[in-house]
C-alpha cells in the first residue's frame, strides 16, 4: 500500500459513547458485544444473507484501505524502540526520548522516505519521495475544556491532523480541533454539528457523519460538511436514510474516491413478532449518498435475510467499513439459531457482496484494514466465560490465515482500531481487568504473526483508558484515546 507523509485521511468511526464515560454520557457495558441504538434483542441473531453469496473473496486491488488516520494520545509510559515499515520506505533509526509527566518514552526516530498516492481520500498530495521528519514519540493532551470529552476520531491532514470528538455542553455536540504534526492545538475548536456523530468518514475536502434520532421508529441520517480554509466546517446537506421497521441500529459511512460518493452500511431493526414489540432482529443494508449529501434513490440494497431467526451486527466502535482500492470492505457477524458466523465482506461500489468466513462464535466490533494485497482483521471473540478476547487474522485472496490472540485471554480485551503500514498492520485496543482498563498497541507481521506489543497506559494506572482511533500518516502513528472516565478527557499518543 502506498502511503504519504500527511496526505491520507482515513475514514474512521464514531460509535455510541464509551462504556462508563461518566456524567451524562450514555453507558455501554464493557463485557458485552456493544451494539448501538436499538439493535438486536436478547442474543442477537445474524443472518445467512440472501444477497450475499459466500465465496472465497475477490483478489485485492492496488490502492489503500481508504487512507490512514492519525491516533490521539495517552499518558502511557510504554516504549517503542523499533522503526515502522512503510511501503517505499528506507528506515534508519536513532533513539531519542521524550518525557510527558511521569512517563518517559523511547522512540525509534526515522528519516525514512515514503511515496504516497492517497487518491482514495481526495485529501492527499501525491508525488515523489518525501523525507519523514525526525520526531520523538510524544504524548499530548490537546483538549483542555472541563466538560466531558468523548469518542475522539483522528484524520490525517497535509499539515497535521483533525481531531473530531464529542462534547457535552450540556447537550451533545460534535466538535473539531486542528492539531499540528506534534499534536499541539492549532487555532480554536469549532462545532461541527449538534448531536452525536456515531461514525465519521472523510474525503479530504468534506466529512460525513452518521446520526441516529432515537424513538420507536428511529431515523438515521448522514450529515455532510465541507472543510473551510480555517479548518472550520460548513453544512453541505443532510441525507435521510430510507427507513422501515424500527429504523437503524448502527450506521457506518465511508468515502468512495472513484465514484466520488459516500457508501453507507447499516443495521435496521425489525420486530420479530409485531405483537411483542421490543424483541427485534437486525437486517443489514447498503446504500449511497452523493458527495453533496443527497441520498441516491434506488441505492438501498438488502444484504442479509429477512428471516427473523437471524440478525446482523457491525461495529459501533471504530469503522467497520473501509475503501480498498476499487471496492468497499466490511466486517460483520450473522447470529443464527445455532451459530454465529463472522465475515470479511468485499462490496462492489453499488453493494454487491462477496464473503469470506473468518470466525465462528459471538462477535464484537470487528474492523478491517487493507495493505494493497490483503486484509488485516481485528475483532472481539466471546469465549463463553463472560468476556471478549481480541483476535487478528490476515485474509488474502479469500484465504484466512492463522488467528493471532492479542491481549490477555483471561481478561476482557476488545474495541480495536487498525491501520496498514506497508505490508504490516498495527492494532490498538484496551484490556479491562480488576476495575481498570489500559490501552495497548501491537505491530504485526501478518505472515509470521510476530507481534511487538506496547502498553500505552502508564504502569500501575488505576482507572480507565479507552482506545478509539489509530491512524498512520506515512511516517508515524497517532493514537487517540480517552483517559479517566469521570470526567473523560482525550489524549493523543504519537509514535513511529
Amino acid at each position: 500500500m502506498l502511503r504519504g507523509p500527511r496526505a491520507l485521511a482515513l475514514s474512521s468511526a464514531f460509535a455510541l459513547l464509551a462504556p462508563g464515560c461518566g456524567g451524562d454520557l450514555p453507558a455501554e457495558g464493557t463485557q458485552t458485544e456493544g451494539s448501538s441504538g436499538t439493535s438486536t434483542g436478547p442474543g442477537p441473531t445474524t443472518t445467512e444473507t440472501t444477497a450475499a453469496v459466500p465465496t472465497e473473496g475477490s483478489t485485492a486491488g492496488t490502492a489503500t484501505e481508504g487512507g490512514t488516520t492519525a491516533g490521539t494520545t495517552t499518558e502511557g509510559s510504554a516504549t517503542e524502540g523499533s522503526t515502522t515499515e512503510g511501503v517505499g520506505t528506507t528506515a534508519s533509526s536513532g533513539d531519542t526520548s521524550s518525557t510527558t509527566g511521569d512517563e518517559t518514552s523511547t522512540s525509534g526516530t526515522s528519516s525514512t522516505t515514503t511515496t504516497t498516492t492517497g487518491d482514495e481520500t481526495g485529501d492527499s498530495t501525491s508525488g515523489g519521495p518525501v523525507e519523514c521528519p525526525q520526531l520523538p514519540d510524544a504524548t499530548t493532551k490537546p483538549l483542555t475544556d472541563p466538560k466531558p470529552e468523548a469518542r475522539p476520531k483522528l484524520f490525517v491532514r497535509p499539515d497535521g491532523y483533525h481531531l473530531i470528538h464529542l462534547f457535552d455542553s450540556p447537550a451533545f455536540q460534535t466538535r473539531l480541533v486542528k492539531l499540528a504534526p506534534d499534536g499541539e492545538v492549532v487555532g480554536a475548536p469549532s462545532m461541527v454539528a449538534a448531536g452525536v456523530w456515531h461514525q465519521v468518514a472523510g474525503s479530504g475536502e468534506r466529512y460525513a457523519g452518521a446520526t441516529i434520532e432515537p424513538g420507536n421508529s428511529a431515523t438515521g441520517k448522514i450529515t455532510v460538511v465541507a472543510v473551510q480554509p480555517d479548518d472550520t466546517t460548513e453544512l453541505v446537506d443532510i441525507a435521510m436514510i430510507p427507513s422501515e421497521g424500527r429504523g437503524p441500529g448502527t450506521i457506518a459511512v465511508q468515502w468512495n474516491p472513484v465514484a466520488g460518493e459516500w457508501g453507507v452500511l447499516w443495521t435496521q431493526n425489525h420486530d420479530i413478532n409485531p405483537n411483542q414489540p421490543g424483541f427485534v432482529h437486525a437486517r443489514l443494508y447498503f446504500g449511497r449518498v452523493t458527495a453533496d449529501g443527497k441520498w441516491i434513490d434506488g441505492s438501498k440494497k438488502l444484504l442479509t435475510t429477512v428471516d427473523t431467526q437471524y440478525s446482523a451486527d457491525i461495529s459501533d466502535w471504530d469503522n467497520p467499513l473501509i475503501w480498498a482500492g476499487d471496492r468497499y470492505a466490511a466486517v460483520w457477524a450473522e447470529y443464527g439459531p445455532v451459530t454465529t458466523d463472522v465475515y470479511l465482506v468485499e462490496l462492489t461500489a453499488d453493494g454487491e457482496p462477496t464473503r469470506v468466513k473468518i470466525d465462528q462464535g459471538r462477535f464484537s466490533r470487528g474492523v478491517p484494514a487493507w495493505n494493497g494485497v490483503g486484509y488485516g482483521v481485528a475483532w472481539g471473540h466471546f469465549d463463553f466465560n463472560t468476556h471478549f478476547n481480541l483476535r487478528f487474522a490476515y485474509v488474502e485472496g479469500g484465504a484466512v490465515g492463522e488467528v493471532l490472540h492479542l491481549g490477555d485471554d483471561q481478561i476482557y480485551s476488545n474495541d480495536a482500531s487498525i491501520v496498514a503500514v506497508g505490508d504490516r498492520f498495527t492494532v490498538s485496543w484496551h484490556n479491562s481487568a480488576s476495575g481498570t482498563s489500559q490501552v495497548h498497541y501491537a505491530k504485526i507481521d501478518p505472515q509470521t504473526l510476530a507481534a511487538d506489543t506496547v502498553q500505552v497506559s502508564e504502569p500501575g494506572f488505576a482507572d480507565h483508558d479507552w482506545s478509539y482511533s489509530l491512524v498512520h500518516d506515512g511516517c508515524r502513528h497517532a493514537l487517540a484515546f480517552q483517559h479517566v472516565l469521570n470526567p473523560p478527557d482525550v489524549w493523543v499518543r504519537l509514535f513511529e
